[in-house]
């Protein structure tokens, strides 16, 4: 098996750990190999600025907490690892294993299930595609005035409500990756809606990506939220609710169906954009396929793909990316008010990881009846803080402050 390779890449270096694990799925591993990684894993999401694993703080760690029983072995295993290992090379290998793998798989398959055998064609092409990672994008910071002028907060894009602009330092700028998540039907549209909205009244052209929820439906909720009028009263108003959308920046909007879509295919939409975008939304995340094909991966290692894909290209085009995702179900099913970057769902390590501001709408029972929200900051590299916070929603208006 290739965990001990896997693992010795991802020992030295962060960046070996970010490109590898995408490609890496736990349930290959033989139990030990599994039992070392998700200790790496667990390492890198304390800390989003370590660079790379103390291996003797990592060992100790690990062999506590192992059972007396298996901790010989175990510490033969980890002392007997590589002490380097290249990380392209080793993404190289592991994607020609997959595609052994899958090419062995498909040559026995049974010829008479089409389905099947349409399942295991699209996981060999998407393997066949995958690239190596070795194809890099240089973009460079520009001068110390340029710099000062991007992150001057006078120059920042605010990132509605205001409450969270202020613990955002005053705004997003091109290539920061804003993470929204929380249980279904807690608000987590309408908060994204709020704050597209408020981009669109500054002057920023949106393209917004659904693959759940219907185009139509985002579209005229984010014109009751620029009018200031409910569904029913913008129906019954047409002309005013548009003339008052209009003069808010809504037609700097694109707004459509995508299903499921991919990080590719988005990027393709902007490139045949004739004015091209300043911001991306992604409604949701989770629904994405990865550039490996289908369903070669398993679903932590397909959303941290993802998210790596996703925030390469707002990084590659410089624009600012609002993504969805749900949070996992609380303990024995209770709502969940406060939460962290370990209440995202499947992907604790992974989607955290890639965004630059993390942020968890929450909820109970009595909260939703008042039209209240709990918002957790669980990661801010944006500035600032990480108070949470409570705001109020006009489910009719899409709004929230």
């Amino acid at each position: 098996m290739y965990d001990g390779i896997v693992i010795a890449s991802c020992l030295d270096s962060r960046a070996a750990y970010d490109r590898v694990s995408p490609f890496v799925d736990e349930h290959e591993f033989t139990p030990m190999g599994g039992y070392w990684w998700k200790l790496v894993a667990d390492w890198y999401s304390r800390d989003d600025s370590c660079t790379n694993v103390d291996r003797e703080v990592l060992r100790a760690r690990g062999l506590r907490q192992a059972g007396e029983k298996h901790r010989e072995t175990m510490q033969d295993w980890f002392d007997n690892l590589p002490d380097s290992v290249s990380p392209d090379n080793t993404v190289a290998e592991l994607i020609a294993v997959k595609r052994y793998a899958k090419h062995n798989e498909l040559a026995a398959s049974d010829t008479s299930d089409i389905t099947r055998l349409r399942e295991l064609t699209t996981d060999y092409l998407g393997l066949l595609e995958a690239e190596d990672l070795r194809k890099t994008t240089w973009i460079e910071a520009g001068s110390w005035d340029e710099v000062d002028e991007s992150l001057d907060e006078r120059n920042r894009i605010k990132v509605l409500p205001l409450s969270l602009n202020k613990r955002a330092g005053g705004g997003a700028v091109p290539g920061h990756h804003i993470i929204l998540f929380g249980p279904t039907e807690i608000g987590k549209s309408l908060f994204a809606i709020n704050m597209v909205c408020g981009f669109l009244r500054q002057g920023k052209r949106v393209l917004y990506v659904s693959n759940e929820d219907s185009a139509i439906v985002i579209k005229d909720r984010i014109r009751c939220n620029l009018s200031g009028m409910s569904p029913e009263e913008a129906r019954q108003n047409k002309d005013t609710s548009i003339a008052r959308a209009r003069s808010k920046g809504v037609d700097n909007l694109t707004c459509g169906n995508m299903d499921p879509g991919s990080v590719e295919q988005i990027e393709q939409l902007i490139e045949e954009s004739d004015d091209g975008f300043d911001v991306v939304v992604v409604d949701q995340l989770r629904n994405l396929h990865h550039s490996s094909g289908g369903k070669s991966l398993g679903i932590t290692q397909r959303l941290d793909q993802v998210a790596q894909e996703f925030r390469s290209l707002l990084l590659r085009r410089q624009l600012i990316g609002v993504s969805i995702m749900q949070a996992h179900a609380g303990e024995h099913g209770k709502p969940q008010v406060w939460m962290s970057y370990d209440d995202v769902d499947s992907s604790r390590v992974g989607v955290p990881a890639q965004a630059d501001l993390l942020i968890a709408i929450g909820a109970d029972d009595e909260m939703m009846q008042q039209g209240t929200r709990a918002v957790s900051i669980c990661k801010n590299k944006l500035g600032g803080s990480r108070d949470g916070f409570l705001i109020n929603v006009d489910t009719a208006r899409s709004k929230c402050k």
